[in-house]
């Protein structure tokens, strides 16, 4: 995450890059304020710019070793903590049992809230917490020396959502932490942590979006979701018909190659949940849908019945793979065409051939 892919905040974002530029690090940093304000996306680009290799005057390169691991959120020394909830496939869990999910959440949605957290775990019913389990699971990892980087960062997202005896036995190490480790937490309601652990923290307070900034990130978030819109029913009819015309499917390819790395990862997510809303409104299931997608001469309900029970999980699983080979620099033309060789099969497969 770069500084200039958060939205606002410039005054903190100098203020920040500052600090780090005069060797200031606070060891224990609270970066407050309400919900859309961009905190964890600000604590993440914090966090890179203080491991990039080889920093600009006013962000991270974005392409030594160490940024490009933070672009996966793979940094072996940028650590997360957040709030959870047993699930019906972990009954006791700790944070780094979400950790995957965690990814891709914050890659797709960097400005979600709580409720959209525990709703991708499938438990937005529940209490989201960071229990006294979890407190002794960020102490073990604290004891680690720094792999790579002059930083171990720990990002603690919803402090508030700590239980007292998990604030309780994080106090002496948010005070007193191993040499090198920066604490960031990012808070909406800095009254409800406890009073010993913020008069611990330097406090970052982050103001409301201006109205022309949040017309900014609409208007370019509408301009991606229609960039993408309009791919994925190209790429889909493309596909569909790629037995008949694959020189169609190839022309396709080699414009979507121009796109870059980031913009085809970012594709291959809308994708995968487009086709995840198809497989909703397949099976009645209109209220779980997540994206809209309005491309003039294509309904997503006509096309949901290609995508069922018997196709869903291996459409998705070659969408992660095609994403994971693009993150690594595999040729892009190579990775689509494959992609809609493979999709082209499995459109046509016939719910009754695999659910009967």
């Amino acid at each position: 995450m770069l500084f200039s892919e958060v939205i606002g905040q410039e005054e903190i974002k100098a203020r920040l890059i500052k600090s780090v530029q005069d060797g200031r690090v606070a060891h224990a940093q609270l970066f407050t304020g309400p919900s859309g304000t961009g905190k964890l996306p600000l604590a993440i680009a914090y966090a890179q710019y203080l491991s990039c290799t080889n920093r600009g005057a006013a962000d991270s390169c974005g392409e030594c070793p160490s940024c490009k691991k933070y672009a996966r959120l793979e940094h072996p020394d940028l650590h997360f903590s957040f709030p959870f909830a047993a699930t019906a496939k972990v009954k006791k869990p700790v944070s780094s049992d979400f950790l995957e999910d965690w990814r891709s959440f914050v890659r797709e949605e960097p400005y979600g809230s709580l409720f959209d957290w525990l709703s991708r775990l499938g438990i937005e019913n529940k209490q989201g917490l960071i229990n006294v389990e979890e407190a002794g699971h960020i102490l073990k990892r604290l004891q680690l020396k720094p792999y790579e980087s002059e930083f171990k960062i720990m990002v603690i997202w919803m402090p508030e959502r700590m239980n007292l005896s998990a604030a309780n036995k994080l106090l002496k190490v948010i005070e007193e932490p191993p040499q090198k480790t920066v604490f960031i937490m990012a808070t909406e309601d800095e009254e409800a942590l406890l009073g010993t652990i913020r008069s611990r923290t330097q406090a970052v307070r982050l103001k409301l979006l201006s109205e022309a900034e949040q017309r900014s990130a609409l208007r370019h978030d509408d301009e991606l979701l229609a960039q993408n819109g309009a791919a994925f029913v190209d790429f889909i009819r493309k596909a569909y018909l790629a037995h008949q015309k694959t020189g169609d499917l190839v022309l396709w390819v080699d414009g979507m190659a121009g796109w870059g790395r980031e913009r085809l990862k970012q594709f291959l997510s809308y994708t995968s949940r487009v086709l995840r809303d198809a497989l909703m409104l397949n099976y009645d299931l209109s209220r779980l849908q997540r994206e809209e997608l309005q491309q003039p001469g294509f309904q997503l309900e006509k096309f949901a019945g290609f995508v069922h029970g018997g196709n869903i999980a291996e459409i998705l699983e070659e969408l992660n793979k095609a994403e994971y080979h693009i993150e690594r620099n595999a040729n892009a033309k190579i990775v689509l065409l494959d992609l809609g060789i493979k999709l082209n099969s499995l459109l046509h497969r016939k719910a009754a051939e695999s659910e009967a």
